[in-house]
């Protein structure tokens, strides 16, 4: 069987539903084909025992551009995560906002920043301005965004620290707090598949040719094509793309009994690795059932050792070992690009008929997927208004 479409979209992530509905609203008959049985990419959710748990630690920022625009959160329960943190280095605590008004900086560094923060021209990695403001990287940039960015925040871009900060000053300042809905992050998925046109599941695409792709079971024609699946998919369908590096972390999630709902801060920057760990239950109550607790911890060290991770949650949470249960562990080996420069891929046309979508595009975070999907459907629209 042979279907024919405006555009096909290849993967169901979050950079393929954001494409999907803005060809959609724009008249184009589109079909999204998707290899796994759900729709989302990263952003995934599994249910086991009573209990939500998220591949890998994600938090859902509404301060981000794409997120308001697409209206995404609209209909979910969804429960904000409180605007500080503890770094257990310092066993202290934190507010996002410090970084503008900082009892941790003097006035040359608070200076430093703000002219980082307000530049629009910024070039190479943050390490070449973090010098700066040292206090302010030490104490609060690096223990928290290493958790977002799963790496040192300095190793990338400078131009894409500047724009996450600047989304997650935005929700603190306006109060709307990055958070989770219940049901899990893939919610946010399932609502950004409403309004994009059909979905295949389960249906891998083995071939593309000249307006066309193959699939196992059948063979869809097309006037303009996106790929948006993860990057090593992608280099599978076009070979041309170069090697990209990424960065790796793994989530562990743990059970306990009931903890106290005083401990509702994300703790961060811990011991071996452990970039973050949190009660998630304690974010969002709906994560566990009523008499048990849910605990994350992320690393992006690949080695970890599961009794000496019990002994720091221990310290962490002040509760003993033995009544710590591990439920399930993620590990994730490419879970963001390492945006080392400002564009890992210098545009996302590959052909007159092909074009990219991806977070490797634009930014390490759910708001670069998103928008590198919108971006390729407009460049779709330009591209369809001209033949």
């Amino acid at each position: 069987m042979t279907a024919n479409f405006d555009c096909i979209i290849i993967g169901a992530g979050l950079a393929g539903l954001s494409a999907a509905r803005k060809l959609n609203n724009s008249g184009l008959q589109t079909l999204i084909i998707e290899a796994s049985d759900r729709v989302g990419g990263r952003v995934a959710t599994d249910y086991v025992d009573g209990f939500t748990l998220d591949r890998g630690f994600q938090v859902i920022n509404p301060g981000y551009p794409e997120l308001r625009r697409l209206n995404a959160l609209a209909g979910l329960d969804f429960h904000a995560v409180k605007s500080a943190f503890i770094n257990a280095q310092r066993d202290q605590k934190f507010e996002i906002t410090d970084l503008l008004n900082s009892r941790l900086a003097n006035v040359p560094e608070k200076f430093a920043f703000a002219k980082f923060m307000l530049s629009r021209k910024i070039a190479g990695t943050l390490k070449n301005y973090s010098f700066s403001f040292s206090n302010l990287y030490d104490n609060l940039i690096s223990p928290f965004f290493t958790g977002v960015f799963l790496c040192e925040p300095d190793e990338l871009s400078a131009q894409i620290n500047q724009q996450i900060i600047r989304t997650f000053i935005y929700s603190y300042l306006t109060r709307k707090l990055p958070g989770l809905p219940t049901g899990g992050v893939a919610r946010l998925a399932m609502n950004l598949s409403q309004g994009g046109g059909p979905i295949l599941l389960n249906e891998r695409v083995t071939k593309i040719s000249t307006n066309q792709v193959t699939t196992k079971n059948n063979r869809y024609r097309f006037r303009k094509l996106i790929i948006a699946t993860d990057y090593q998919a992608a280099r599978r369908l076009i070979p041309k793309l170069a090697p990209m590096q990424f960065n790796f972390s793994s989530t562990f999630y743990f059970s306990s009994p009931k903890l106290s709902s005083k401990k509702d801060l994300l703790v961060v920057n811990g011991d071996r690795g452990l970039v973050n760990s949190g009660v998630i239950s304690n974010f969002n109550p709906n994560y566990a059932p009523a008499d048990k607790s849910l605990i994350s911890a992320t690393f992006v060290s690949k080695s970890v050792n599961t009794r000496e991770l019990k002994r720091q949650l221990e310290k962490i949470w002040q509760i003993q070992t033995n009544e710590i249960d591990f439920i399930k562990g993620y590990q994730i080996a490419q879970s963001l690009p390492k945006f080392t420069k400002t564009k890992l891929v210098n545009s996302n046309q590959i052909s007159d008929q092909i074009y990219l979508a991806g977070d490797y595009l634009t930014s390490p975070s759910q708001q670069g997927a998103l928008l590198s999907g919108r971006l390729a459907a407009e460049a779709v629209i330009r591209s369809v208004k001209v033949i």
